[in-house]
This record gives C-alpha cells, sequence and structure tokens, in this order.
C-alpha cells in the first residue's frame, strides 16, 4: 500500500485490535527483543506507536520510532510525544547513525518485489552497528489462504489460489465488533528468498522463532481456542544478527 493510502485508513488502523494482536503479536515480540534496557532501538514500521509505546517502557537509552505514513506518526506522538517519531521510508533509509537494535512489526511482508525486500534489508543492516540485531515479526512462511475469518482477521490469496507463491499479493481483511474494520495488501515471501536477502545484506545469523501464545491467552479462551491458529500460523519471528 502507498503512503496516501495508509494516511487514509489512520484511524481504522489504530483502533485494531483482536486477540492474535494481544496475545500472540505482543508475546512474540518481547520474545524476539531480548533486553532493551540501556539499548539505542529504531522501531521500523512503528505505525501509531503501539510497539514503540512497549519498547519505551523497557528504559532504552535511545528509542525512535519510523514509519513513512505521516498520520499514524501524528498518532503516534499523540499517544506519547517523549518518544522521537520520524515521517521516514525504509526504501529511503539514511539517518546517518547506527542503533543497538532494530525491531519491525510487520514490515518486510510490504516488499512488493524482491528488489524492494533486498533494499529494505540492506537499509537495515547499514543502521546496525557491529554487535546489532534486527528482530521482526513477519506474515509466516507457512501460511495458508483462509477461507474464513479466524480470530477476526482473515489472510486469502488475491489472485484466488489455493496456496501462496513467492511473491504473491495477500489480502489480510480485520473485523472488529462483527464489521470489516480495514483491508490492506501484503506481499507473502518464503524462507529462503528472506534469508537470501538478509544474507546478501550482511547478516551472519538468522533465528526463526515460532509465534508464541500468551498463558494469558491460553488461560482466558482455553486451548481449543487456538487449535486454527496452531494448524495455520500466520506470523512468525525472525532474530538477525550482524
Amino acid at each position: 500500500m502507498s503512503k496516501e493510502q495508509y494516511d487514509k485508513i489512520a484511524d481504522e488502523y489504530s483502533r485494531m485490535r483482536n486477540s492474535t494482536k494481544e496475545y500472540v503479536l505482543i508475546p512474540t515480540f518481547k520474545k524476539i527483543i531480548g533486553k532493551v534496557q540501556n539499548k539505542s532501538v529504531l522501531d521500523l514500521a512503528c505505525g501509531e506507536g503501539f510497539f514503540t509505546r512497549i519498547l519505551a517502557e523497557m528504559n532504552p537509552s535511545e528509542l525512535i520510532g519510523l514509519d513513512f505514513s505521516k498520520e499514524l506518526i501524528k498518532k503516534a506522538k499523540d499517544h506519547n510525544s517523549n518518544i522521537t517519531y520520524l515521517v521516514e521510508d525504509v526504501l529511503t533509509l539514511n539517518l546517518n547513525k547506527q542503533f543497538d537494535l532494530i525491531t519491525a512489526v510487520y514490515l518486510l511482508n510490504y516488499a512488493k518485489t524482491k528488489d524492494e525486500l533486498a533494499i529494505m534489508c540492506q537499509n537495515i543492516y547499514t543502521h546496525l552497528n557491529e554487535t546489532g540485531n534486527f528482530s521482526t515479526i513477519t506474515t509466516s512462511p507457512s501460511l495458508k489462504p483462509m477461507k474464513d475469518f479466524e480470530y477476526e482477521r482473515k489472510f486469502s490469496s488475491v489472485a484466488g489460489k489455493k496456496l501462496f507463491e513467492d511473491g504473491d499479493e495477500v489480502r489480510m481483511e480485520i473485523m472488529q465488533d462483527g464489521e470489516k474494520l480495514l483491508e490492506v495488501i501484503n506481499y507473502y515471501w518464503t524462507k529462503e528468498t528472506y534469508e537470501d536477502c538478509l544474507k546478501k545484506a550482511g547478516f551472519k545469523k538468522i533465528q526463526w522463532v515460532k509465534a508464541i501464545i500468551s498463558e494469558e491467552g491460553t488461560n482466558l479462551y482455553g486451548t481449543e481456542f487456538w487449535d486454527k491458529f496452531q494448524k495455520n500460523h500466520s506470523t512468525i519471528g525472525i532474530v538477525c544478527e550482524k
């Protein structure tokens, strides 16, 4: 999606809440980022700053949230004016500084082509210091198109395919309070393509981290509630060492 399209859906995007965000994304994010205290951190594709605010609670020495949508950045600043937020595009990123940790929740899956994915990975690598890590959450390469909504969201093939292939458009639809909240298009990439781009950027070690369901989510809904998620993971973590 373009910057202008994200600007238009900023309100809807900011209101997005569902069970997978609360009980899968948050615990998985906390798992992959490790210790944050006294580290310099850059949070890419920060949107309205939801995960940036989680990082802020962990006492980093420096924290910058970055997104290419000026409307989402406005909302992020409204939530917490003490955090530094920038309107920047990862594809053209050049901050002339490096960080201990770079994070991103759903960034790489918005690369429209493998070339764009490679540029994102290279720019991220360039902005890490010599011992820095890149921790990200992206669409799982094992994801299969869904016929129906699961946990108030649905991932389907724009082309109507039964299985996703490298570079395919993925339609993500979000329901909230029984109504469709928003629809966005992102892109499916295989594990091999992700690793190829990350390795060519210079990353020495790439670790795939299975998404976890928090104990709170299991206690609240029961294990059977999460069966569909366990059978068709939409989310996965990646930790990359420079």
